[in-house]
Order: C-alpha cells, then structure tokens, then sequence
C-alpha cells in the first residue's frame, strides 16, 4: 500500500562544496517552501517525411525560502550569491527511508543565482534563493548527523535517567493502535431493525 508524503518533511540542506572533507551538511533552518523540478525541452524539425524531434539537455531547479535570521548559514549562501561559490545540495524527504534507515534525497550542486528578501512589516522577514543547478542532479539516499536527526525530530524518552539501553525507561505512543472510544451503554454492533407484521 503506499503512503502519500508530505511537504512539511521536505528539508533542504547545504555545504560549501570545498568544505567536503571537514564539514556536515547543515540543514537549512525556518524553512517554509521549496520547488523543486526537472524539465527537459524538444525541438521539432518538420521534413517531407515527418517530423523529427531531439531532446535537449536536462534542466533542474531548485528553490526554497526561509525567514531570514542571524543564523551564519544565511551568508554560506550570500557568498555563493556574490561570488559564485560552488555549494552541495541536498533536497531531503525524512519520511521515505530505505531498509538502513536512511531518507531519500535529491543531491545536486549548483550556486545561488537569487536571493529575493521580503520584509512585510505584519509578518517575519523572509528570504526565498533560487540555485543555478550545475549538472544532472542524482538521487539516492543519506544518512544525517545524530545531531541534525534530534534537531528536526527528537525522539521520545522516558522520565528515568536516561540510557541508551533504557530510553530513559520510556516508550513512544502508537496512537495508530488506540480504538475509538464508546459511551458504557453503547453497543459494539449494530442494533437489528424492528421486523413488524400486519
């Protein structure tokens, strides 16, 4: 049976491509959108035979926003908008994982080619970045930090002293086994109709 997937765990994270070997990828903090897609134009030559179409090369586009804030992330990518920096990618939904626990993730590089700022004085300020994808993107799947992992959803633990081997003496609801509720003088099935006879 599938399970639809939901936008709210889509999660984009960065790294400055030359940062690979000493640093993690950071996912990108207040996010509230991202479009992601991939295109691929066709031209059409007509000849006294029929018309032939070629493919051109594979256009990828990737976008998010997030409310701006003073977290230092913010100017990895102001540098890439302004100075052509190669950042990594990678466009992560946490609730598709492979048999290692591992989530799906679109993985691209590419530098910052917008960085559009809003600062509606009702609302928080927000920054939406639009990325000059290098390349072919590739999918596949990622394990994250155990850091990153808590920070985006910690994980349930009991009120004892906590152990890895304990939880903390605790264990996570499944509200997916939990049975509506019925009033005591409510019945389990179904009450029979009234037969009547003339």
């Amino acid at each position: 049976m599938a399970t639809s997937l939901k936008g709210v765990n889509t999660v984009v994270a960065v790294r400055r491509l030359s940062e690979a070997k000493t640093k993690a990828a950071y996912v990108l903090p207040f996010q509230t959108d991202g479009d992601y897609s991939r295109s691929r134009d066709t031209d059409s030559n007509t000849t006294k035979s029929g018309t032939l179409s070629s493919s051109k090369g594979l256009k990828t586009e990737l976008s998010f926003t997030v409310y701006d804030s003073d977290d230092p992330v913010l100017e990895v990518l102001s540098d890439s908008m302004d100075n052509g920096t190669t950042l990594e990618f990678w466009r992560i939904k946490l609730d598709k994982k492979n048999e290692k626990g591992w989530f799906y993730a679109d993985y691209m590089r590419g530098e910052i080619s917008k960085d559009d700022q809003s600062s509606d004085p009702e609302k928080d300020a927000e920054r939406k970045f639009e990325v000059n994808v290098s390349g072919k993107a590739q999918s596949g799947y990622t394990d994250l930090p155990h850091d990153v992992k808590e920070e985006l959803s910690y994980v349930f633990r009991g009120a004892g002293i906590f152990d890895e081997s304990n939880n903390g003496n605790g264990e996570a609801l499944d509200a997916s086994k939990i049975e509506t509720p019925q009033s005591k003088g409510a019945s389990s099935t179904q009450p029979s109709p009234e037969t009547t006879t003339d």
